[in-house]
């Protein structure tokens, strides 16, 4: 009831759920995609794999200053804004340049949805509700990525796998939209 009831935290919650449906998304297909699409190597795999934690670790580092001069909200926001550039550039252009780009990236990105939304949360959280708070935000985020591991064959097999990532895309640049708006409407 706490985090429905608080938009910043439900906004961070449905963030961090978002991401990590469409990193849910990303993961099973990016083999078919540099299979299918690059004619890469097993090597290439393993090397734009590793990009998305490169990224990530780049990203928990570098928002850690930018969290100084930005409000969470906007890191959030533009986490969001960065995950759906990364999968759309994946989707949009089929070159290794491009998916390599794309998938540090999407790490970068997720880490300026994760940090200042962990830091949201054990800000605006009360003391006495954080393990309720923590174990919400884990049911909540962790949906997200099954329903993503899930629905991204199906999508796959439907629309092709650049059409899944296109999908992710536009998701997360309407996610953006709306959390601008909802966090307006709670202020």
């Amino acid at each position: 009831s706490f985090v429905v009831h608080h938009g910043p935290i439900l906004f961070v919650v449905l963030a961090m759920a978002a991401g990590l449906f469409t990193i849910g998304c990303f993961g099973p297909l990016i083999a078919i995609f540099v299979r299918d699409w690059l004619h890469a190597s097993p090597r290439t795999f393993g090397i734009v794999s590793g990009m998305v934690g490169i990224g990530l670790l780049a990203g928990t580092q570098l928002i850690r200053m930018m969290a100084r001069h930005a409000t969470n909200d906007t890191l959030v926001l533009s986490g969001l804004a960065g995950i759906g550039g990364g999968v759309l550039l994946l989707g949009a252009i089929p070159h290794i340049a491009a998916t390599l780009v794309s998938t540090f990236a999407i790490g970068f990105a997720f880490a300026a949805i994760v940090v200042p939304a962990q830091t949201l949360i054990q800000r605006e959280t009360p003391h006495e509700m954080l393990g309720r708070v923590g174990s919400t935000n884990a049911s909540i985020i962790f949906l997200g990525q099954i329903l993503g591991l899930v629905l991204s064959g199906v999508l796959a097999q439907a629309i092709g796998v650049r059409m899944v990532f296109l999908l992710c895309a536009a998701l997360a640049a309407a996610l953006v939209v709306a959390g601008h708006l909802f966090l307006r409407s709670t202020r």
